[in-house]
């Protein structure tokens, strides 16, 4: 079931303002939004100066 919960998944659940860090290369996604509040998300990374980002 292609919206079904993921084996072993954790929900992470954070207060505004929280940060949340993580390793990249983990699955990552939104649940379903159920209220009218903004969901902002940054996303940054670091890697040599000599690679793609």
């Amino acid at each position: 079931m292609p919206f079904g919960v993921y084996p072993g998944e954790v929900l992470v659940v954070a207060p505004a303002g929280s940060a949340i860090v993580c390793n990249s290369s983990m699955g990552h996604s939104g649940t379903r939004k159920i209220s009218d509040a903004k969901r902002r998300m940054l996303h940054f990374t670091y890697t040599r100066r000599d690679l793609l980002q």
